[in-house]
């Protein structure tokens, strides 16, 4: 995942990994699907941008998670989203609780994330990341 993604991982009503039925049009509206690295994944969006993957196995789905660039993210993108989880009744695990997708949810799930705190201020995120700011150099030769 990218440093400039927040990754959501998702699931059912009953907090579990039980995925039966999903209709995925919602999604496909808005996210193109492409050949993912896995052929165990079926991916929705580039990888490197924000982007739905399926992981199945035995024909069945295990996980759904969610990466959103948070550098590129669309209001009909997030809009999309937000369709393809209420449609399926699927929800996000935050914080040890499952939560129903909103944008107010997801805005505060994006704020709150690492990847908006390196976009924020990229060099207190590495002084934070580093205990010391040894890796940014204030030098006048740098």
């Amino acid at each position: 995942m990218a440093i400039y993604q927040c990754e959501l991982e998702l699931v059912n009503k009953h907090g579990n990994t039980n995925f039966e039925n999903l209709c995925f049009d919602s999604i496909e509206q808005t996210l193109k699907r492409y050949k993912s690295w896995s052929s165990n994944i079926i991916q929705y969006g580039r990888i490197d941008d924000t982007c739905v993957e399926v992981f199945c196995e035995q024909k069945t789905i295990r996980e759904i998670s969610i990466r959103i660039n948070l550098m590129s993210i669309t209001p009909k993108e997030l809009d999309s989203i937000i369709s393809f989880m209420n449609l399926n009744n699927l929800h996000i695990i935050k914080n040890n609780n499952i939560v129903t997708a909103t944008r107010k949810v997801l805005t505060d799930i994006m704020k709150e994330s690492m990847a908006f705190k390196y976009l924020s201020d990229t060099n207190k995120y590495l002084e934070n990341q580093l205990g010391d700011g040894s890796l940014i150099d204030n030098s006048p030769d740098s």
